[in-house]
């Protein structure tokens, strides 16, 4: 009897999707004047948040693989322009030397793939549309970056972004140092 309860209820946690338990590593971000961007699911946040006047400046490191990478994005309404005045993002181990990655081609978001890209030097022109078809609300334009340094996982490592302009003005973001968690979760596919 025990044995049919067991198959019964594995077979329902199947049939939902369930998966039990689930764990993974990530990196938690800090840095003065950040602020941990949060998701919808339950996922710790490992992107970290700045907001330069009306633009927002996302930079987040993760490991994939061999590879150990850091991806930086900007949300620019209409009327803002950003332009990167460096191609190159500085990854700091705890125990090593510095390693330079250089940035791959910006991403810039569309509503369908394949997504459009420019030049890492290119000025990235700010533009609002609805948020989907027919919407009222209007969202940013979308822009992204990044780049991977063949490394094995670090404990921590700190990034240094590349210094670019808002508007004409200089601006930068600070240092992000990033430590690797664990993560652990019972969760379903409905949580998301």
């Amino acid at each position: 009897m025990a044995g049919r309860l067991f198959v019964l209820g594995a077979a329902i946690l199947g049939l939902a999707g369930c998966i039990p338990y689930w764990t993974e590593h990530y990196y938690e971000p800090s840095a003065s004047g950040g602020t941990p961007e949060t998701r919808r699911c339950p996922i710790p946040p490992s992107t970290l948040r700045f907001t330069i006047g009306a633009i927002v400046v996302g930079l987040s490191g993760h490991q994939r693989g061999d590879c150990l990478g850091a991806s930086l994005y900007f949300l620019i309404p209409d009327g803002h322009v950003v332009q990167l005045t460096e191609s190159r993002i500085a990854i700091l181990p705890t125990d090593g030397d510095p390693v330079i990655g250089q940035l791959a081609d910006i991403s810039v978001s569309a509503r369908r793939a394949p997504f459009p890209r420019i030049a890492i030097d290119a000025p990235m022109v700010g533009a609002s549309r609805p948020v989907f078809h027919g919407a009222q609300t209007l969202a940013p334009q979308g822009f992204s970056t990044r780049a991977e340094i063949q490394m094995p996982a670090q404990s921590s490592f700190s990034v240094i972004a590349p210094r670019f302009t808002v508007d004409g003005e200089p601006a930068a973001l600070p240092e992000v140092r990033f430590v690797r968690k664990r993560y652990h979760s019972v969760m379903a596919p409905l949580n998301c």
